[in-house]
């Protein structure tokens, strides 16, 4: 694995552990070379126990890229780069409760298996 790969990774495991309500790419740069300009990312799987929580986590990165606007999102088949991944864990966890003890706050957790193929 290259060093550009592993920089687009990082950005992605940075986007989804610190992401409060949503999560957002970080960063002002790219250390990607100059010709990785788009990335196609195919719906993600799931091996987690809540179905079709893989679909909203791929729409919501997907969003995420188009938003950063670094690189741009395309179709399959038209991509310098895959981003695929497997969405292996999911817990929704109490973290506060109002009175009458009815949970006011969650916390997510996502276990996500990412790879980046150009």
């Amino acid at each position: 694995m290259n060093h550009p790969r592993l920089s687009l990774i990082f950005l992605i495991l940075l986007a989804l552990l610190f992401n409060g309500c949503g999560y957002h790419l970080v960063g002002t740069g790219s250390s990607l070379p100059s010709h990785l300009k788009t990335l196609s990312i195919p719906v993600f799987s799931n091996s987690s126990s809540e179905p079709g929580i893989h679909r909203e986590l791929t729409s919501n990165i997907i969003n995420s890229f188009i938003t950063d606007g670094r690189v741009k999102v395309v179709h399959k088949g038209n991509s310098d780069m895959v981003l695929k991944g497997n969405l292996y864990y999911y817990a929704l966890k109490p973290v506060s409760f109002s009175s009458g003890d009815f949970v006011s706050d969650y916390i997510v957790e996502l276990g996500v298996e990412v790879e980046v193929i150009d």
